[in-house]
């Protein structure tokens, strides 16, 4: 029974000590920050255009514009990818 109790509260402290550190460590888990240089040229296959947003000063935002065929355009998608990786690996999909 004194070998159960032990186990359980062996459990207990490495459950609380895991929430504690992903507490802290929440963001880094969260948002993978990578950096592109802004020299970088990016290659795709379809006709793309680089744009740059500064929407506040210290900050810029990079962003690709897709374009097709005036003849086909039926509507813009805006696509977030979110937190995961950058524009070199999500421009492809």
């Amino acid at each position: 029974m004194k070998n159960l109790r032990k186990v359980f509260i062996y459990l207990i402290i490495t459950y609380i000590l895991l929430v504690v550190l992903a507490t802290v460590f929440q963001e880094k888990f969260i948002f993978r920050n990578t950096q592109i240089d802004p020299t970088y040229r990016y290659q795709f296959k379809e006709d793309f255009e680089e744009l740059w947003f500064t929407p506040e000063p210290a900050v810029k935002l990079n962003a690709l514009y897709f374009k097709t065929d005036s003849l086909k355009r039926k509507g813009l998608v805006l696509y977030f990818h979110g937190n995961a990786d950058d524009l070199r690996r999500w421009g492809k999909l």
